[in-house]
């Protein structure tokens, strides 16, 4: 099961150097298998993002830069994690060559992503999550995972959150609080 850890800069920082020993310590602690750099606050994005890819790749774990396509194409990482309003933009991605996932909010959005090939998808919030809206559910969670790659996101912050995820079948979770408690 993918373990996606989110960057957030209220829990990870924002600077370069604290970003990378607070990623550090989640990698050795919870071990996520893909990370992602996210902050829609910082102007000067470029060296926290490249901090964390510099930890992604020593640690040989997947990295992706949320919403921002250039910088993702300057720093070389694996690929590009979009919101859902840039449905779009995955075509464009695709010649790219970089992975390109997507954020869905609804089994509709779940058809889209698909039927515009988008390697995965997340679906949120499962559980409930400050200002995310109305959880979606497990039952919800397993439909969108039966019709593709499904990464659950949303109220993930404790072990026995990440066990009924498995038991939806999705293929991992994604979290910023959960890799920082």
């Amino acid at each position: 099961m993918i373990a996606y850890l989110i960057t957030d800069p209220a829990y990870y920082s924002q600077t370069p150097i604290r970003l990378m020993v607070l990623l550090h310590r989640a990698i050795r602690k919870k071990r996520p298998t893909w990370l992602m750099f996210r902050d829609k606050t910082t102007k000067r994005k470029k060296p926290l993002a490249k901090a964390l890819i510099d930890i992604a790749k020593f640690y040989k774990i997947e990295a992706y830069i949320n919403e921002d396509i250039e910088l993702a194409r300057r720093l070389g990482c694996d690929g590009v994690h979009l919101t859902s309003n840039q449905f779009s933009d995955i075509e464009k991605l695709h010649r790219s060559g970089k992975k390109v996932g997507i954020s869905t909010h609804s089994l509709l959005e779940v058809r889209q992503a698909k039927r515009l090939r988008s390697a995965y998808i997340t679906y949120s919030p499962i559980f409930y999550s400050p200002g995310k809206g109305t959880p979606k559910g497990l039952k919800n969670l397993a439909k969108a995972a039966r019709m593709h790659t499904t990464i659950a996101l949303g109220g993930i912050v404790r072990k026995k959150d990440v066990q009924k995820i498995k038991i939806s079948r999705a293929y991992g979770f994604a979290s910023i609080r959960f890799f920082v408690n």
